[in-house]
């Protein structure tokens, strides 16, 4: 792979590589029928562009899909951000950074722990979730904690609530807009906030412990 890039940037000032991402997925791991995912991107560098380029780099970025190419296996797709960085080094070198994030974060700024719903697969978060019958997923945020988007697509769903039932007073349920569809792509990116309020829980609510 890097034999070929490596003849073709010293004989022509360029050259092209193709890199394959496969997502480790520990649930995946645990299952009897592990399934592969997997998805490749081509990168191209060019010594002119490194030349012309403001300080010699040259910041991009990409979204790959990952799927399972087995036949009647239903897993749904892996997205993600691929950053890339060329550098120019002593103006005849190149080195190039991969890096791997996230389609989007949700993080809990509210000062009290909170519970996120959503329905779309491929989310991962450190903290405690559990999920329902339906498929939907709800976590568990403290402060400052979030939840890490893979999710192919335009965008997710997710709707929330307080954690915690208070002490003195009536308890809070999801919020009152419903699941609430947040932009994944930039042709979808929020004109303005969303405004929704938390109302009280009904009965089956509390009954429940939704």
């Amino acid at each position: 792979l890097l034999t070929g890039f490596c003849k073709d940037w010293e004989s022509r000032g360029k050259g092209k590589l193709t890199l394959r991402l496969i997502p480790l997925i520990s649930e995946f791991e645990k299952s009897a029928h592990a399934v592969e995912l997997s998805g490749k991107f081509d990168l191209m560098a060019s010594l002119l562009e490194l030349r012309r380029a403001p300080d010699g780099l040259i910041k991009s970025n990409m979204e790959v899909t990952c799927r399972s190419h087995e036949l009647g296996r239903e897993i749904h797709p892996f997205s993600l951000q691929v950053v890339l960085s060329m550098m120019l080094v002593a103006d005849e070198n190149v080195v190039i950074t991969v890096s791997l994030e996230p389609r989007a974060v949700i993080e809990n700024r509210i000062p009290l722990p909170m519970k996120f719903r959503t329905p779309m697969p491929q989310t991962f978060s450190k903290s405690r979730k559990e999920e329902v019958e339906n498929k939907e997923t709800t976590y568990e945020l403290e402060p400052d904690a979030r939840i890490e988007v893979f999710t192919p697509g335009p965008s997710i769903a997710m709707t929330m609530r307080p954690r915690d039932t208070p002490v003195a007073g009536n308890e809070l349920g999801w919020m009152e807009a419903g699941w609430v569809d947040l932009p994944l792509v930039p042709e979808f990116r929020l004109q303005d906030p969303i405004v929704s309020e938390l109302p009280f829980a009904n009965e089956r609510e509390r009954q429940i412990g939704e």
